[in-house]
């Protein structure tokens, strides 16, 4: 097997595996509600390499919402994060939806 297809072979399993992983993601964010991506990857026992590219993804998706920042050292700071109501996510749906078309609204 060349090489090119072992590559070939590892991102099509990556590939099928992602809706499981971003669905375990929201299982973990549900579960805990709300706090930055590292609190919750460890309570979900979860790698952050793993963890903080889903929830970029939810976040895309408006199922989760930033709702402030933790103050780090120097200058780094990490977002703290919330699972959105149905009723949110409807909301900001038809925010979305009044938004220019390929825009997003900005915060």
């Amino acid at each position: 097997m060349t090489p090119a297809a072992i590559r070939n072979q590892n991102f099509s399993e990556l590939r099928q595996s992602l809706p499981a992983m971003r669905l375990a993601v929201w299982a973990a964010w549900c579960a805990v509600k709300q706090g930055t991506t590292r609190d919750i990857s460890r309570a979900a026992g979860m790698d952050i390499l793993i963890f903080r590219p889903r929830t970029t993804e939810l976040f895309a998706m408006g199922l989760l919402c930033l709702i402030d920042h933790q103050p780090g050292n120097g200058r780094v700071r990490e977002g703290i994060y919330r699972a959105r109501t149905e009723a949110e996510w409807e909301a900001w749906k038809c925010g979305q939806a009044s938004a220019p078309a390929g825009q997003q609204q900005l915060l």
